[in-house]
């Protein structure tokens, strides 16, 4: 499996763990879903990490359930997966996982 394959799988891996949570704590992510389908998930975390202008509080959920593995910043900012992305969309996945609430 390349290394773009398994940070995919990650990603769907994203999409089955919130399934797995009760319904009171999903985050119904449907637009990540399908950007998923289309792109794959680097695409999707490249054009993702462009958007300088995420939804505040995008974090707060998921750090105060203790489910930080629900984003896909968390994944982006591995050193196994450093080779996918430049330095800015690394930067700006750290910045929004320090920063994003």
């Amino acid at each position: 499996m390349s290394l773009e394959e398994e940070f995919d799988a990650d990603m769907q891996g994203i999409l089955e763990k919130e399934h797995h949570l009760p319904k009171s704590q999903r985050f119904h992510s449907t637009r990540f879903a399908g950007m998923l389908a289309r792109h794959g998930g680097v695409e999707t975390a490249r054009r993702l990490l462009k958007q300088h202008d995420f939804p505040v509080g995008t974090f707060s959920y998921p750090r105060e359930i203790g489910k930080l593995d629900l984003v896909m910043e968390y994944y982006v900012v591995m050193p196994k997966y450093s080779s996918l992305f430049f330095l800015d969309q690394i930067c700006i996945a750290e910045f929004r996982l320090k920063k994003g609430d």
